[in-house]
């Protein structure tokens, strides 16, 4: 048995080398395949450059494109400072980000910690906080394009004017959302579910919803103003001070208050980052236009 079981060894790695030596020839073959294929195609297109018709299209691209290559700066494409500054950019706007979702998961996630009817009115309530937020970020990529252009072109004044216009613009918005959502109600929130329980409990915390778009204003157009400005140090340092607020104020009120603690801490969040980034626009606009 023992002289067998080493004559089965033998031949099933002797199978196995063939088939590894099998696989070889087959990958050497086709790699000579495809190398020669290359070399076909490389001397049909050197074959074709010489041809009339080549000839004609080269020259025609030497006319039309060929004066840009002077404009072609190599050294000049990779520029230590201006890539550090690139990163640093992306860097902030990654940590902000994180910052963000950490808020709106955790919102969700205690919501969901109080029952389902409770997620569920969060849930709905947050509704009236996206729709005001699609509308403000329309502001908000407006203050991107024009301050960024402003401050290209050196323009304190035109950026001043543009920052006060989303302001006031802003500030009408904000009016006529919360009339229309103090006016809309029930209606509003009939809309987005049919259960009776969530909607008379929804009612209870309406008010907070109410707020959102006074105390979120703020937030959005400076967002779009800071990232026209780059100043997106300013924007990290707010997001973070206001997430830090977000969790304090939870679990500061959150055993006494309940689903309201959640709510508070929400507003006090949006509320922090437009006085945060208030508070450090004059030093972004010195920064901008020294």
């Amino acid at each position: 048995m023992g002289k067998g079981k080493h004559i089965g060894l033998g031949v099933a790695a002797l199978a196995a080398g063939a088939g590894v030596a099998a696989l070889a020839a087959g990958s050497h073959k086709n790699n000579g395949e495809r190398a020669q294929k290359k070399a076909v195609e490389e001397k049909a297109r050197a074959e074709y450059r010489n041809t009339e018709r080549g000839k004609h299209e080269k020259n025609m691209w030497m006319n039309r494109y060929g004066k840009l290559k002077k404009y072609i700066v190599g050294k000049g494409v990779l520029q230590k400072e201006a890539m550090i500054r690139f990163f640093q950019v992306n860097r902030d706007i990654f940590l902000r980000t994180l910052c963000l979702v950490a808020v709106t998961l955790f919102f969700t996630s205690a919501g969901a910690s109080q029952g389902e009817i409770i997620l569920a009115v969060n849930t709905v309530l947050m509704q009236l906080f996206t729709l005001f937020s699609y509308v403000m970020d329309g502001f908000a990529y407006a203050g991107e394009a024009l301050s960024g252009r402003y401050i290209g072109a050196r323009n304190r004044k035109a950026f001043t004017d543009t920052v006060r216009h989303l302001f006031i613009w802003g500030a009408g918005l904000t009016v006529l959302f919360t009339l229309v959502y103090a006016s809309g109600g029930n209606a509003f929130l009939a809309l987005l579910t049919d259960d009776r329980n969530v909607i008379t409990a929804a009612n209870t915390y309406f008010y907070w919803a109410l707020a959102i778009p006074a105390a979120g204003i703020a937030a959005f157009i400076w967002d779009g103003i800071f990232i026209g400005a780059t100043a997106t140090r300013g924007m990290l340092l707010s997001m973070a001070a206001s997430a830090v607020s977000f969790f304090a104020v939870y679990y500061g009120f959150h055993t006494v208050l309940g689903n309201h603690a959640l709510w508070l801490a929400f507003l006090v969040y949006l509320s922090m980052r437009g006085a945060m980034q208030t508070l450090l626009s004059r030093k972004v606009m010195e920064k901008s236009f020294h």
